[in-house]
Parts: structure tokens; C-alpha cells; sequence
């Protein structure tokens, strides 16, 4: 287990490592310009470890957990879940 460290590129993207802020393990972006009404959720990971993530609207009270399976690099990606008012 590990505690990653973070830091905001822009107001809708966020980075993640682990033990050197020039190698990120994965990225979060939002996107709220979009054509159905919803937050879209990007995860982009530079890693094959094991990872979750729990994103919260503190707004309308939503939360989702997202979960990178071992091996994986692939973009977790999630246009459904978030509601934007």
C-alpha cells in the first residue's frame, strides 16, 4: 500500500504519484462541457499496479469508486455516472 501524493495541473485536471512528482501514475480529468448532461470522468494511468480511486461531487452528493485492476494501462473512462446540474 502506498499514499500517493497529488497536485492540480488546471481546475478540471488532477495528478497522482507515488515518490517523484516528474513520474505521475495516473491523471483525473472532468469534463462538464458535454452533450448529455453529465460529468464525464477520465483516468489516464501511467502504471500496471493496482489502484482505486473514489471521486465525490460534493454538491449533489454523489461519490463512485473506480478500480484499476493489476497489469492494467488502459484509460478508465466514465461519461454516465456524474450528474451536472
Amino acid at each position: 500500500m502506498a499514499t500517493l501524493s497529488k497536485a492540480k495541473l488546471t481546475d478540471t485536471t488532477g495528478a497522482f504519484w507515488i515518490a517523484d512528482a516528474n513520474t505521475y501514475e495516473y491523471l483525473i480529468r472532468f469534463n462538464t462541457a458535454t452533450n448529455n448532461g453529465r460529468a464525464w470522468i477520465a483516468i489516464p494511468t501511467f502504471t500496471d499496479v493496482e489502484f482505486w480511486v473514489e471521486v465525490t461531487d460534493t454538491v449533489n452528493q454523489q461519490y463512485k469508486e473506480y478500480h484499476s485492476n493489476p497489469g492494467n494501462q488502459t484509460l478508465i473512462y466514465d461519461p454516465y455516472f456524474f450528474v451536472y446540474p
